[in-house]
């Protein structure tokens, strides 16, 4: 049935006789290809007994079509239509409008395991907690992925062998926990009142601290019960555009909230949550410009709030961003344009590009013929070198590197997404002068890459 309401456009009225037990939101903004697999796994769940709102956010794709297509039939989901305002607002809308006891958030390109809600409701109401949150599995485009225990401190799923209330008796407990509004299930009296901040980026963090204020413990699922799209073109926190710059005002409201409560280590804290925030913007990053402009933004951020940047607080954060903060180059990548060819140049170069790096140079040593045609910025660099010897082009190139670390790769090298950047900064924190890695050849074997710090 479809009727209007003022404002937005909703197909399927609930059933007012009959309150469900969870009420899922679901947003969903120009996600074409992955909508209908989210909504499928919510219509096979284990635990039936739930509606789900899920609000197209004023898609300029064929996404409410898809979505459409989903529910069709099914009761329990309810679509809503509305101008584009941003997932804050979509959020809110629905938070108007839920009847269940307990609240769930499902992104719209993202998918959880057929008994997420069945072990997250049962999980609470054996606890008797007010909220649940469980561990998390990153999936990319290609079917790979990587589990993740949604804790800052201790990202290893396998350590936690059964269900855990971890304590939020201070802002050390409160911090360590992803501050994602999806992977959890909320009792509806955990977030009553509470909502996300209209047209702001980054909008989870907020929600999520002004919840942590209202209890003590958060209970915990040791299975990656929920389902991430990671590396999708649009995602806003994959985006390279000047919204990075918003995460200050993000932290502004942080550490407001934070020193508004009485739970203890609010300063230290928020030192740590910030240094890793502000650094975890930077793996959308590519234009060095715009890198440039919030490295200065950021370092001039910490200085102000008397933060020393704190890369060792929990894995994942890069030492690297340090040195670009200070104005210092930590890679210099330098690559032998005299054999392979240049397809196979081309596919290094191009690895490269579309790799999370740090701010980088790229030195490609060879003659000006033996370069492919391609789109280049101001970080590569021709070294002209007329031998056909690649050690004797390494040595040209590496004495013309600006950078503190210095990785050689060969045409045809293509080195996985996050591997450069890896290898930066455990050489940067090791402080180490070599590092060696194994790596995957042609035929199935394995050797060694030498990522060498350049004194």
């Amino acid at each position: 049935m479809l009727w209007s309401v003022r404002g937005p456009e909703i197909v399927n009225s609930p059933d007012t006789d009959c309150s469900p037990t969870i009420s899922i939101i679901v947003p969903v903004y120009n996600v074409e290809n992955h909508v209908k697999r989210c909504l499928d796994s919510l219509r096979v769940q284990s635990f039936t007994d739930f509606e789900c709102l899920v609000v197209d956010d004023g898609s300029t794709d064929d996404s409410r079509a898809r979505a459409l297509e989903a529910i069709e039939g099914d009761p329990r989901f309810r679509l809503i239509t509305q101008e584009n305002k941003g997932l804050s607002t979509a959020r809110n809308v629905a938070l108007a409008q839920i009847r269940g006891q307990a609240v769930a958030f499902v992104d719209g390109d993202d998918r959880v395991m057929c008994d997420f809600l069945e072990k997250m409701w049962d999980a609470l109401c054996q606890s008797g907690a007010d909220w649940v949150a469980c561990g998390v599995r990153f999936v990319f485009s290609d079917g790979s992925g990587y589990t993740h225990s949604a804790r800052h401190t201790a990202p290893d799923l396998s350590n936690l062998t059964a269900v855990t209330r971890f304590s939020l008796s201070s802002w050390h407990d409160i911090i360590d926990h992803f501050p994602s509004a999806w992977n959890k299930l909320y009792r509806k009296e955990l977030i009553e009142g509470l909502r996300f901040a209209d047209g702001q980026l980054f909008e989870d963090h907020a929600f999520y601290y002004q919840a942590a204020v209202r209890t003590d413990h958060l209970l915990h699922l040791p299975e990656s019960l929920y389902l991430q799209t990671r590396g999708r073109v649009g995602q806003i926190t994959g985006t390279d555009d000047d919204g990075v710059f918003q995460q200050f005002a993000v932290l502004d409201t942080l550490k407001d909230i934070m020193l508004a409560d009485t739970k203890p280590d609010a300063a230290e804290a928020f030192a740590h949550i910030a240094s890793r925030l502000i650094f975890e913007r930077t793996s959308a990053l590519r234009d060095l410009n715009r890198r440039k402009r919030y490295a200065l933004a950021a370092n001039h951020y910490l200085s102000r709030h008397n933060i020393d940047f704190d890369d060792r607080w929990s894995q994942g954060i890069g030492a690297f961003w340090a040195m670009e903060m200070a104005g210092n180059l930590p890679l210099s990548i330098i690559i032998p344009a005299v054999d392979n060819g240049q397809d196979a140049l081309r596919k290094t170069i191009d690895a490269v590009k579309n790799s999370f790096l740090p701010a980088h140079e790229i030195l490609i040593a060879g003659s000006a013929s033996a370069l492919p045609d391609l789109e280049t910025g101001s970080n590569f660099k021709l070294v002209q070198c007329m031998s056909h010897n690649p050690a004797a082009a390494r040595r040209k190139a590496l004495a013309q590197a600006n950078g503190h670390v210095v990785v050689f790769l060969q045409p045809g090298d293509i080195p996985a997404a996050d591997a450069l950047a890896k290898w930066t900064d455990r050489i940067l924190k090791d402080r180490a002068t070599l590092c060696l890695t194994q790596t995957l050849l042609p035929d199935g074997g394995t050797g060694l890459e030498l990522p060498m710090v350049h004194e």
